[in-house]
Parts: structure tokens; sequence; C-alpha cells
């Protein structure tokens, strides 16, 4: 027997919502700040990196984001309160300090799985109108698809930054890393079709058909990415997971539409 799902409170489900981007931009800022000599030697276009944002100004509204987003999810209730505290404590964990865990390949994909678990889980605490189980198979494989996927091949076009930074490449070749890449997509896509399609999730079939379609393109062009280039080119791997992130949703919420 398949579990009720929750039903969505809209006032609660928008304010969870909201925190959760309030916390992550704060994130993304914090990151910001602290990879700006690796950005402007990468030839960054973030905002702070391409001098459209002073660290002063950078700073202000980091802080001012954190403490909203804290605020807005905890009225939200308190398990979006809890997601929401242990991504912005994760999220800064990753930035910033002399041993930031963006700084190891190992911490940054765990960093980035749980950033994504605690969205889906800030998601799940409003109700969603999904069975339980299908909106932790889609938690987790999506989770998965950032930690595995998205967190290696973000790292392609960014190699010469990053050692200035003193950061550690991922163990293995470059030429290693392009094949290790391809294969953790084509297995997270064909184990995500496999699992939908045992379970009978109909709601998750088609987010699941393009998983696999974008895990097909990010193995091509991970295979297909060159060891030396510009950065254009080397983060044509990263284009294709962000294509396949977005495209997946999409897929779901037409489905949850028709």
């Amino acid at each position: 027997m398949t579990a009720a799902a929750e039903p969505v409170t809209f006032i609660p489900a928008a304010q969870s919502g909201l925190g959760v981007v309030l916390v992550s931009f704060s994130i993304y800022l914090a990151n910001g700040i602290e990879d700006l000599v690796a950005d402007i030697a990468n030839n960054s276009r973030r905002p702070l990196a391409s001098g459209r944002l002073s660290l002063p100004e950078a700073r202000a509204v980091m802080w001012t984001a954190a403490a909203a987003g804290m605020v807005v999810a905890w009225c939200a209730g308190p398990m979006s309160g809890v997601c929401a505290s242990v991504m912005l404590l994760v999220g800064l964990r990753y930035s910033v300090g002399s041993r930031a865990w963006k700084n190891r390949p190992v911490t940054a994909a765990l960093t980035v799985g749980v950033l994504g678990a605690c969205t889906y889980g800030a998601a799940a605490a409003c109700g969603t109108g999904w069975p339980p189980r299908s909106l932790c198979l889609f938690g987790l494989a999506m989770s998965c698809w950032m930690a595995l996927v998205g967190a290696f091949a973000k790292d392609f076009g960014d190699v010469a930054g990053d050692l200035l930074a003193g950061r550690r490449p991922a163990c293995g070749s470059r030429y290693f890393q392009r094949y290790r890449v391809a294969l953790q997509a084509l297995v997270l896509g064909c184990g995500y079709l496999a699992v939908t399609s045992a379970w009978r999730i109909s709601e998750l079939r088609w987010s699941a058909i393009t998983l696999l379609v974008a895990a097909a393109s990010v193995a091509i062009s991970s295979i297909s990415c060159p060891l030396e280039g510009s950065r254009e080119q080397l983060r044509q791997p990263y284009r294709a997971f962000m294509v396949g992130q977005y495209g997946v949703h999409l897929a779901l919420l037409a489905t949850l539409l028709s």
C-alpha cells in the first residue's frame, strides 16, 4: 500500500522556499568572497570576480540574506528551520576557513549532496502533494546528481585557479576524471530509471528518462572535452549537467501539472 501524500499548505511552503533561496544566496555570496583570487585567475564572470560587486557590498548582502533566510525558514516550521540551519552551517564550512571543505574533492562533493538533500527536505517539511516514497527517491537521485556529477564536472574549467587557491585536485589524471564523471553520470541515470520502473512510480517516469538523456549528454561532453582549451570548452560538461538539472525538474513539474 502506498503511503498517503502530505497535503500542501501554500503559505508555509512559500515561506520554506523563500527561506531556502535566501540561505542559498548567502552561501553563494560567501563562496564568491572566499573564491575571489581563484575566480579572477579562472576569468570567472561571477559578480565579485568581474568587478560588478565590491567586497563590502557582498558581505553586507550575504549576512542580510542569511539572517532573513533563517527567520523566514523557521517561521515556516521547525523542520524547514532545521534544514535551512544545516544548509547555512554546511555551506559556510564549505567555503570559509583554512580547512574549508571545498579544498578536498570528497568533502566538496559531500557538501553539495547535503545541501541538495536539505533543499528537498525543506520542501517535504511543508507538504508537497507527493507520495513520500516518490519524494525521497527524487530527492536522493538529484542530490547524488549534484554531488557525483556536478561537483566534479565543475572543476574541469577551474583547475588553474583551484591550484592557486590551495585546493587539492581529484585523484587521478584529468583524462581519468573525464571518464569518471561520464561513468558516474551514466550509472546514476540508469539506476534512477531502473528503480522508478521496478517500483512502478509513474509520476517519476519522465524525470527518470530526462535524467538518463542528460547523463548521456554529460558523458559525451566529458569524454570529448579537451585536456587543454578555453574556459568555454572546458565547462561544456558542467553546462550539460546544468541543462539536465533544469530539464529533470521541468519534466517532473510537467508531469504533476498534467
